[in-house]
This record gives structure tokens, sequence and C-alpha cells, in this order.
């Protein structure tokens, strides 16, 4: 009786009609303009490499985080950005050293676009999975998630505010001494 009622209360299987993914844009799009931001105050300083570099702490854990400037043009610049497992002096481990201590972890790997004359900047690539696409329909051979863009992007920002927060640069003394030494002598 009481399996009578769970079947007739709901559509047999086949008859259930698939809801297709729809994205909120106004949602989509407010994120990549906080992404854009966020990274825009992680990237102000590049070097002549066009490569930042920095640490951040999690934990006892230090997490080495390279940004490196790949694609630039008017309107877009494109950055590759990762993430590994950093040694006592700021350098990244060995990748021999790294799978004995976190075999199981792997730090984000990335490539986001930043759209200068809309200010937006979304993910391209994640963890070298190819281009990612804007939806995919549920379920697909790589079990992406129908909005899997939009939760990498919240992702983004998540980890931005992350290493703004809790990131550390190193500073050379000496690169600090000679920029205040040319200051000075440009001064008098």
């Amino acid at each position: 009786m009481s399996s009578q009622l769970v079947g007739s209360a709901r559509a047999p299987w086949g008859e259930r009609r698939k809801r297709r993914y729809v994205p909120d844009l106004r949602a989509y799009i407010s994120q990549c303009e906080y992404n854009y931001r966020r990274l825009l105050k992680l990237t102000t300083d590049l070097n002549e490499q066009q490569l930042r570099v920095f640490t951040v702490m999690t934990g006892s854990l230090a997490m080495r985080i390279e940004l490196q400037q790949i694609q630039s043009s008017r309107y877009t610049t494109s950055f590759a950005i990762n993430q590994t497992l950093a040694g006592d002096d700021g350098t990244a481990q060995s990748e021999l050293e790294t799978a004995e201590m976190l075999s199981w972890l792997v730090g984000p790997s990335m490539v986001v676009r930043l759209y200068h004359d809309a200010g937006l900047a979304e993910v391209l690539f994640f963890q070298k999975q190819g281009r990612i696409h804007p939806s995919y329909d549920y379920p697909n051979r790589n079990m992406f998630q129908p909005d899997e863009k939009a939760q990498l992007n919240r992702f983004l920002g998540d980890w931005l505010s992350h290493c703004l927060q809790h990131g550390q640069s190193a500073i050379q003394v000496g690169d600090v001494l000679t920029r205040d030494n040319g200051c000075a002598a440009n001064e008098k």
C-alpha cells in the first residue's frame, strides 16, 4: 500500500521534465566585476618578467602563488595563476618533497582573462581541463555541473579575497634602498 502511495505521488521517471539551467547573468557579471577589482590589486606591481610571486599562509603551510601575464592587448590581459606548496625560504619545493607531503592535494591552476573595457575577469581554463563552457548539459562525460563556470568564478573570487587578506610578499632590502636613494638623489 505504501509503495503505491509513493509511486502515485510522483510522476514516473521517464515522464519528468528536465529543467534546463538558466544562468543568473546579473550575479555572474557582478562576480566577474569583483574578480576584476581583486585581481587588479594583486597585479599592480608586476616585475619585468610580467610575474608576481607571493606567499599565502594557510595554517602552518606556506603556499606560493604565481601570477604570470601570458597575453596582453589593448582591451584584454590573460594571467596564468598557479599555487604550489612553498619551502621555508618562499621558493617552490621540489616535486618529490611536495608529493611526499601532500600527494593528494593539488593547488589551483587556472587561466583568467581580464576585460579592461568592461571591467570583468573570468576563468577560462581550470586545472588544465580545457576551456570552460558557460553551461553544460548534465550528466556529461566529465561530470561538470550545469553552472560549472559560475562556480569557478565564485571560487576565484573567494580565493583572491583569501590571497589579499593573508598574502605576504617578499621585498628585497637592496631594492628598497636603491629606490629610496634614487628618489632622494632626484629630489636634491
